[in-house]
């Protein structure tokens, strides 16, 4: 590439190369295999979300039987005592449930920028840095900023393009691989609790419904040592969980934020040294003084 005699037909070939990725992103993109990634990538986004979905429903319904519980009142000053026993498990069982809200936000995203074809103009971002490539080779005088926008061009549109991809198809390996035992182990302790707070929460509201209006105090006295009796097995119950459901939503997060991150950084540094390899920043060749002739002696 640097005789002269190859300079203009190479540079022949990355502006043509550049007009085809600019000017037909979708073409490219369904010939060389990008669609078929985008859309494998898109199908374990689905697959993914509708697993959370499960695990977020049963969430969903610890959530409901602690709110039973929190927010029953009977008599004068019973709400206050039954709500400050079980609003620390709420609150903790909240936390994990907004986890989730947050993490299929996440997972939309991907979602949408996989579904409508965004990630394809990444490809025409990259005929751009091939056109100025080309423009290196042509323009002397520039060859050193143009090859350095040129790499940095064809680099960002490459990862616009296939960083996220790449990530979740990475991501799902390394999931599936590391991942699968713990979050199985998990989501089955999530789903005892769910159980056994559906039985509390229904316990809960029958004995609720036990009020004597003709024995009021009697009545009311039972009661309350039943349900604060429930609400404490309740509270036990849901704290016996806690790291089930700390667990569950690390590998949401190793799953979603951690590996994806870790798949693009790579995936950078694998283009930017490929890159380097091929396309070499040219440098100033460093000066060699021409050796002194020794004088003759006089």
């Amino acid at each position: 590439m640097r005789t002269p005699n190859w300079r203009w037909p190479v540079a022949a070939i990355l502006i043509a190369s550049a007009v085809v990725l600019v000017a037909f992103p979708g073409t490219v993109a369904q010939y060389t295999g990008y669609r078929v990634l985008n859309d494998h990538a898109m199908g374990l986004v689905d697959e993914t979300l509708q697993r959370d979905q499960s695990t977020f429903l049963v969430i969903t319904a610890i959530k409901t039987s602690l709110a039973v519980i929190e927010g029953s009142s009977v008599g004068v000053g019973f709400q206050l005592e039954v709500g400050d026993i079980a609003q620390p498990a709420y609150d903790y069982v909240d936390f994990f449930w907004e986890m989730f809200l947050y993490a299929f936000l996440v997972m939309g995203f991907y979602k949408i920028l996989l579904e409508t074809g965004l990630l394809e103009l990444g490809i025409a971002f990259s005929g751009i840095g091939l056109g100025l490539l080309s423009l290196a080779l042509m323009v002397p005088m520039r060859t050193a900023v143009l090859r350095r926008w040129g790499k940095r061009t064809l680099l960002g549109g490459l990862l616009f393009a296939y960083a996220v991809p790449l990530g979740l198809v990475a991501t799902n390996a390394l999931g599936n691989r590391y991942l699968t035992e713990i979050r199985e182990q998990h989501l089955n302790k999530i789903q005892s609790l769910e159980t056994q707070l559906d039985v509390l929460a229904i316990r809960f509201a029958l004995l609720r419904g036990e009020i004597n209006l003709l024995q009021p105090g009697k009545t009311f006295e039972d009661l309350r040592n039943g349900m604060l009796a429930i609400v404490r097995q309740a509270v036990n119950t849901v704290e016996s969980g806690l790291t089930a459901f700390l667990y569950y939503v690390l590998v949401v997060a190793f799953e979603i934020v951690f590996f994806p991150f870790v798949s693009a950084y790579l995936l950078y540094k694998f283009g930017q040294l490929a890159l380097g390899r091929v396309l070499p920043t040219p440098g100033v060749e460093p000066h060699v003084p021409t050796p002194a002739t020794p004088s003759k002696a006089s």
